[in-house]
């Protein structure tokens, strides 16, 4: 297929250079194979290229997966090498069907382990599967590794405890939240103080809206991440 496509695109070339380049292109032209013709009878290329709207929203949202996963990594600071394992915790059939066939992509480029995890009083334990199976024996109070949301797509699953502490993760983001929050509703308090807004100095006040929209986004970042974590 790939032989095919490339001798066809350099077809295509070469009528297009042949008013320009006619002898080497001529050379050329029947150098490559059997031709019917000569290049000067070729047709010139009358492209009618359709984009597929169905490949193209399945592509994007692939795109969105695997960069949501890979989001939730980062979030999780698991080096690039370590794999996480997980399963579909909802049933959303439409996802289903394109996590799965396209399985092998999404494991390869975020590097994790497709399979089924099951949870029950005694812990939990992940069995290896060719596609995404269920997240089962979930109960209130269980902990679980990691929760990566997407969309209306919703991945659990758990970390090697080699691999990362993930307590200590949870602990970690929940201090820096804590942190962020507090500060954004000092600046929140300041801004909506008149007298301030009224008497400080423009820049001082531009200073103090960009600091709170900063920590804004810090906060709902963190959040974010915390939830991740399940």
């Amino acid at each position: 297929e790939s032989k095919v496509v490339a001798g066809w695109v350099l077809d295509q070339i070469l009528v297009m250079l042949h008013p320009f380049m006619p002898f080497i292109t001529e050379e050329l032209w029947h150098s490559m194979g059997e031709r019917k013709y000569d290049l000067i009878h070729a047709r010139w290329p009358e492209p009618k290229a359709e984009v597929d709207q169905l490949a193209l929203r399945e592509l994007s949202r692939l795109q969105e997966i695997i960069s949501d996963i890979r989001g939730g990594r980062v979030a999780l600071k698991i080096a690039p090498s370590n794999k996480v394992y997980l399963s579909i915790q909802n049933d959303g059939a439409n996802e289903r069907q394109l996590v799965n066939r396209y399985f092998q992509p999404i494991c390869r480029m975020a590097n994790v382990v497709g399979g089924k995890m099951i949870v029950d009083g005694s812990g939990y334990n992940f069995q290896k599967l060719d596609e995404f199976g269920d997240f089962t024996g979930y109960s209130e109070g269980t902990v679980v590794g990691v929760r990566i949301d997407s969309k209306d797509l919703a991945f659990a699953g758990m970390i090697n405890s080699g691999n990362t502490d993930a307590k200590a993760e949870r602990d970690h983001i929940t201090q820096q939240l804590d942190k962020a929050t507090k500060e954004r509703d000092a600046l929140a308090g300041r801004l909506s103080n008149a007298a301030f807004v009224e008497k400080a100095k423009p820049e001082a006040v531009e200073k103090a809206r960009a600091d709170h929209a900063e920590k804004a986004a810090e906060a709902e970042r963190l959040q974010a991440a915390l939830a991740r974590l399940g």
